[in-house]
């Protein structure tokens, strides 16, 4: 995933399975091939107003697991593109740099093995990826020779590097304890040598904390950030500099009964700790774009009367505002904003692929949208 440099373009989305888990459950739940009998949509890249393409997880009928998918939208419709997913695969993000030039990430025996496909704007191909186990969640790309894929292992994060022709596993501080659990979720690249990549940890059995890491084209660094309660994840980045970027998820707040959205922003030093517009407990956020200083979007869900229900808010540089969601029960994770009056947001409803368009005053729900 990639935000900030014109097209702030944003994926890996932590959808229902996450929101319903708590903030303790979002570096795997979104991971996981959806259930059977569900689809979900958990990232979306568009490299104008009528090109997209949205990635995720289809259910497969008699067979009890689920298998990578992939949609194109032309600005009026959807088109289903078949992938070289087999039973079992899962896609949670996608980067494009133009129609033909996408990267892809995900995993393969539920989470056990990480999976790349490449997109040249006919058909998919799956990049050989290094003998290592664990889960892709989220991908940015600089160039066609520059992507940086980040997510989760058995021993925490996990990162790796695309040079155009091979991927290598880069190592993490892994700030992970004995119960080894957490991951990245979400990355923006700026450059080869320039990423911010955002999740959580556990240091313990009792916490769980947001965890930011910065690539300097050499290692990756941890940084300090602002965990409310004891747990909190961060689930999307974008940046528009590399001392700018807006990261959003969620979190529990000792005074909150429930789970709730976070926001925190990076000035190049130091990770501030925002507070967008609270909704029904539990709420997160699971996708964030930002196409300049005073205007980011973010979508995710929260909670009324029992059911999910999609949630949308605009940074205005200085204060997080809620605009009108979608008229539908659903969640709503991954986002890409090519303009700042057109963006488009993927997800699931019920057992069922969703996505809704935005055109500067409100979120409308797309209809019709196919499943494989």
């Amino acid at each position: 995933m990639r935000g900030g440099r014109g097209l702030g373009l944003i994926t890996g989305a932590v959808l229902a399975a996450a929101t319903l888990a708590g903030a303790a459950g979002a570096a795997g739940a979104a991971a996981r091939p959806a259930a059977s009998g569900s689809d979900e949509l958990s990232g979306i890249s568009c490299t104008s107003t009528h090109y997209c393409i949205a990635v995720g997880t289809a259910h497969m009928n008699g067979l009890g697991v689920g298998a990578a998918q992939a949609l194109a939208w032309n600005g009026r419709g959807w088109q289903v593109l078949p992938t070289p997913g087999r039973p079992g695969s899962s896609l949670s993000a996608i980067d494009c740099r133009s129609a033909r030039r996408c990267v892809a990430v995900g995993s393969l025996g539920s989470g056990r093995e990480t999976l790349a496909m490449r997109w040249n704007g006919r058909n998919w191909r799956r990049l050989a990826m290094p003998s290592h186990d664990g889960a892709l969640r989220a991908v940015s790309c600089t160039s066609r020779t520059r992507c940086m894929a980040v997510g989760s292992d058995h021993t925490c994060e996990l990162a790796e590097q695309w040079n155009g022709s091979t991927w290598q596993v880069l190592s993490t501080p892994s700030p992970c304890g004995p119960p080894q659990a957490g991951g990245l979720i979400g990355v923006a690249c700026q450059s080869a040598g320039s990423c911010q990549a955002v999740g959580n940890y556990m240091p313990d059995n009792e916490s769980e904390l947001t965890l930011a890491e910065s690539w300097n084209g050499r290692k990756w660094t941890q940084q300090d950030t602002s965990s409310p309660g004891d747990l909190a994840s961060l689930n999307a980045v974008s940046c528009l500099t590399a001392s700018s970027c807006m990261a959003v998820g969620s979190g529990l707040p000792v005074e909150v009964k429930g789970q709730t959205a976070i926001a925190e922003s990076w000035n190049g030093h130091a990770w501030q700790l925002l507070s967008p517009v609270r909704m029904g407990a539990p709420a997160t956020l699971g996708g964030v774009a930002c196409l300049r200083a005073g205007w980011c979007m973010t979508v995710g869900s929260f909670t009324r009367g029992g059911t999910l229900f999609p949630q949308a808010q605009t940074w205005n540089g200085a204060i997080w505002q809620a605009v009108p969601p979608p008229h539908a029960p659903g969640t709503l994770g991954g986002l890409s904003c090519p303009e700042q009056d057109r963006c488009l947001a993927v997800g699931a409803s019920g057992p069922a692929n969703f996505a809704a368009v935005w055109n500067n005053t409100r979120w409308r729900s797309l209809t019709s949208v196919p499943s494989p």
